[in-house]
C-alpha cells in the first residue's frame, strides 16, 4: 500500500496502525502512526494512536507527549484558549506545509498553479471559484450564469 500510494493517503495508514495496535504490534503500530503525524501532524486518529501506543509500551512520559499534542477537548464553560491555541498552531503549521509544497512546485515546474477553478488563487481566479459554487448550488441545470457544466 505504500509503495502504491506512499505515505499521503493518511487514512489507510492510520486504519492499519489501529489494526497493528489491536494485534499487539506496538512498534509497527507507533511507525506507521508517525508516518501519518509527518504528513498530517493534526491527525487525530494518529495522535490518539500514539498515546495508546507509548501507553501500551508503558512509556508514561511518551504517552503524555503525544496526549497534550492532542485537541483539547471543548469545555462547557471559559473560553477554551487551549483549543484555540491548539487550532490556531496546527493552522499555522499547515499554512506553513502549503507554502513548502507550493515552493517546490515552483521549483520543479517553474510556474505558480493559478488555475481558476482553485481556491487560494488570485481575485480573479477567486471570482471564477465563487461563480463554480454559485452554479453548484444551483443545481446543474440552474440556468444560472456560471452553473457547473
Amino acid at each position: 500500500m505504500i509503495d502504491e500510494h506512499r505515505i499521503h493517503w493518511a487514512e489507510p495508514l492510520n486504519r492499519l496502525a489501529t489494526l497493528l495496535y489491536r494485534r499487539g504490534r506496538l512498534d509497527e503500530s507507533r511507525a506507521l502512526c508517525q508516518l501519518v503525524l509527518a504528513v498530517k501532524p493534526w491527525h487525530f486518529g494518529a495522535l490518539s494512536g500514539m498515546v495508546l501506543v507509548c501507553a501500551g509500551m508503558g512509556d508514561k512520559a511518551g504517552a503524555r507527549l503525544w496526549a497534550d499534542r492532542r485537541l483539547p477537548p471543548m469545555q462547557p464553560i471559559g473560553n477554551n484558549s487551549r483549543r484555540r491555541e491548539w487550532v490556531n498552531r496546527l493552522a499555522m503549521e499547515a499554512s506553513r506545509e502549503l507554502g513548502r509544497a507550493e515552493e517546490m512546485v515552483l521549483e520543479s515546474f517553474g510556474e505558480r498553479d493559478d488555475h481558476p477553478m482553485r481556491y487560494g488563487g488570485g481575485g480573479a481566479a477567486r471570482g471564477e471559484a465563487d461563480r463554480f459554487d454559485r452554479g453548484r448550488s444551483g443545481g446543474i441545470d440552474s440556468g444560472e450564469e456560471g452553473a457547473w457544466q
